[in-house]
Formats: structure tokens, C-alpha cells, sequence
């Protein structure tokens, strides 16, 4: 089994495993909930502009949303992984950033950012605000930062392709708390950070936006899945935050 600590923040995702083909997010997975949901989003949003990809990691997001015909460039702090993406989208677009600096685009640059399954890698709640004030610099007036992350259920149900409750740091966690997902396809282990909507609501305010709508995606029949918890509880939210023009 492999190990992956998300303690150096962001997501690193490395594994070839994981970054093949973004068909990795689709039926027979818990992640087919993004790319239904995701989709149906992003319809409501100015598309007609670049996209950035926030925390793309080896590309997988950043291809998906390619793959919706969208002008998309993917940003990361790891070099390794970045590499990755280029390797495996030799078409796409993929730069290195720095968390300490800001990010490398001209202000109100991007009607749509989007960051999936970054936010809850990050440690502390003020390096998340870092992150979504960097975020706001470079997003139109009008624009919105999409944001999919787990959800206060994650460490807790019975999900299709993820595993949570073998590990005992899943119990009752608080904000802050790190916390555990075994990726069942893969046997992949992954340590995250539990941050509650209260918390989310706290950042968005501190770095000038507002969450605007929440989406929590459950399981349906006609997904044709033999779903678990996924029917009843959302182990995922897509946050949509727009600016509040301070």
C-alpha cells in the first residue's frame, strides 16, 4: 500500500496510477460525482475564458476540463508532479508557482477558477486565506472560484471507492484535524485536513469573497452504481465563491 502525507499542503498526487486518464473520475468510483456535477456548474459561469486549474497536480483535473472543451491552464507548486501532467497532456498548459508569491497571471485575469480536492490538503486555515486571496487578484469581478473538497460526512460513511472508518483519527475530528482516505481502486493512502462550512464561511470572508452556492452531490439510480452512502450522504461539496467586491 502506499502513503502519501498531504502535510506539504496542496495536492501531490504522483502516482502514474492516479494521472493516466481522467476517465480515473468516472463510473464505478465515488469521484463520478465530480464529473456529473462539475459539468452542470460550470454551464452556469462565463466560460468563454482561460480557466485556471488551481492545484492541478499531475493533471488529471486539468484534463477533464479540457476535455468539456475549455481553454484551461494547470498551476502547482511541485515540479515532479507538473512534470507528470506535461508528460501525459503534451498540448496543455502547466506552470510552476511558488506558494509564498503571488500567482503569475494580471489582475481580473479569469472568470473561472477551479480547484478540485485542494483545499482540504491544506494545513491551516490562514494558509487556505493566503490561497484564496492570491486566488482573488487574478479572478474577475464577475467570476467565480469553484471549489471541490470533502465534506463533514468524508470520514465517516461507507463510500463506493474510498475506505475512512479503519482509521481512528476519523473519529469525531475537529477543525484542523488530519485525517485519513484509503482509495480503494488504487491502494492509495491519503492524509487530509477537516475543515467544517463555518470554517469555509471564516475564509471566504477574511479574503473577500462570499460562498455564493453550495452544491452536495448524491448518488442516483439513474447513475447506474451500485452506490453505497453516496445515495444518502454527499462525501463531497462544490463550494461556488464570488467575489464581494471590496
Amino acid at each position: 500500500m502506499k502513503n502519501i502525507t498531504m502535510a506539504t499542503k496542496y495536492n501531490l498526487l504522483d502516482t502514474s496510477e492516479l494521472n493516466k486518464d481522467f476517465s480515473l473520475y468516472r463510473q464505478g468510483r465515488t469521484d463520478y460525482l465530480l464529473t456529473r456535477e462539475l459539468p452542470v456548474i460550470l454551464e452556469k459561469h462565463d466560460r468563454s475564458k482561460r480557466i485556471l486549474d488551481y492545484g492541478c497536480g499531475a493533471g488529471l483535473s486539468t484534463r477533464f476540463l479540457k476535455s468539456l472543451g475549455l481553454n484551461v491552464v494547470g498551476v502547482d507548486i511541485s515540479k515532479a508532479v507538473l512534470d507528470l501532467a506535461r508528460k501525459n497532456d503534451l498540448n496543455g498548459h502547466y506552470l510552476q508557482i511558488n506558494e509564498q508569491n503571488d500567482l503569475p497571471f494580471n489582475k481580473s485575469e479569469f472568470k473561472i477558477v477551479v480547484s478540485t480536492f485542494v483545499l482540504f490538503a491544506i494545513p491551516t486555515l490562514n494558509e487556505i486565506i493566503a490561497v484564496f486571496k492570491r486566488i482573488n487578484r487574478v479572478l474577475d469581478k464577475d467570476g467565480v472560484f469553484i471549489a471541490v473538497t470533502g465534506s463533514t460526512e468524508m470520514y465517516k460513511r461507507d463510500w463506493l471507492s474510498l475506505e475512512v472508518k479503519q482509521f481512528p483519527q476519523n473519529n469525531n475530528p475537529k477543525s484542523g484535524d488530519a485525517c485519513k482516505i484509503k482509495l480503494t481502486e488504487v491502494d492509495l493512502v491519503l492524509e487530509d485536513y477537516f475543515w467544517t462550512d463555518e470554517d469555509y464561511e471564516q475564509v471566504a470572508k477574511q479574503s473577500n469573497f462570499v460562498i455564493a452556492n453550495k452544491t452536495y452531490p448524491l448518488g442516483k439510480d439513474e447513475d447506474g452504481i451500485a452506490w453505497k452512502d453516496e445515495k444518502k450522504f454527499p462525501p463531497y461539496v462544490f463550494y461556488e465563491f464570488k467575489k464581494t467586491g471590496v
